[in-house]
């Protein structure tokens, strides 16, 4: 007989993959994409997941790591590997950022791969650092408003100055949001 052995996909853990590439190595995240959509032949949902895990983790860094230091001791966080700081980054980006992600999925997937990449002792610190923010998602950024901004839209210092010099603190908060946005999907058709 022949028999057909369904591919198990794990896209959370492509995805974790892919940042680490990404963000320690300098890799184009478009590259290592396409190679994966076409490795996994993955369906529309799961390509859709993956796309927004790595795209969001990507643009929400900055953001996503004051976050996580805010739930661990800072000298713990600060020697904590690279390597797992992506894995608090990826479930705390599908926790705040997509909300047809159910939060139950979110952490004890993470805890899953954290499990499986490392050690139980790492998914446990995973575990306790996510439900630290479900407890209290509250997060208290700085005063500064530069800072605040640059940390809560994952913006250079640097441009929040020049837009704030240039627009206003207002006006650069609502640009913030803007290139934060998802964009939407055009569809144009040529008729010949």
């Amino acid at each position: 007989y022949n028999t057909i052995i369904p591919i198990m996909i794990d896209i959370r853990l492509d995805a974790y993959k892919i940042i680490v590439k990404v963000l320690k190595k300098g890799q184009f995240s478009d590259k290592l994409l396409d190679d994966m959509q076409k490795k996994n032949q993955a369906n529309d949902a799961d390509s859709g997941l993956l796309y927004a895990l790595v795209n969001g983790v990507i643009k929400m860094q900055k953001n996503l790591d004051y976050i996580a230091s805010q739930y661990t001791d800072s000298k713990k966080f600060d020697n904590t590997s690279f390597k797992i700081k992506v894995l608090i980054y990826m479930a705390l980006y599908q926790l705040i950022y997509m909300d047809k992600i159910p939060k139950h999925a979110a952490v004890n997937e993470s805890v899953r791969i954290a499990k499986k990449m490392f050690n139980t002792k790492i998914g446990n610190f995973v575990n306790a650092v996510l439900r630290a923010y479900l407890r209290n998602p509250q997060i208290n950024y700085p005063e500064n408003a530069v800072q605040a901004l640059a940390l809560r839209y994952s913006f250079p210092e640097d441009l929040i100055i020049n837009w704030i010099n240039l627009w206003g603190e207002e006006n650069c908060q609502l640009l913030c949001e803007y290139f934060n946005e998802n964009p939407q999907l055009s569809i144009r058709v040529n008729k010949f």
